[in-house]
């Protein structure tokens, strides 16, 4: 039945609430994921979005900050790597 209405995972519900939690690693890293795309294209276009939209340094920070404790070393690159945006005048420095 389940696959008829089209959801073929029985546990949907329970997936989708440890997604939302970040209850497990595996959520915790879909997370990171998420948030790592938007940063990534705007390294990669000279931060367009950010600057369109005055995004500060602090308002990207914050948006990651939960990385730190679950994985360091991308947290460290996350930092560097907004320090460089900033220097670069994509973020303001706020």
């Amino acid at each position: 039945m389940q696959r008829e209405r089209g959801n073929g995972i029985s546990d949907l519900s329970e997936v989708w609430e440890a997604q939302e939690t970040g209850s497990s690693k595996e959520s915790q890293l879909l997370r990171v994921v998420d948030r790592l795309l938007p940063f990534l294209l705007n390294l990669n276009t000279n931060g367009k979005t950010w600057i369109e939209l005055g995004v500060t340094r602090s308002q990207v920070a914050g948006a990651h900050a939960f990385i730190k404790d679950s994985f360091p070393p991308i947290h460290d690159w996350l930092s560097h790597n907004i320090e460089y945006a900033t220097q670069q005048g994509w973020l303001i420095d706020a």
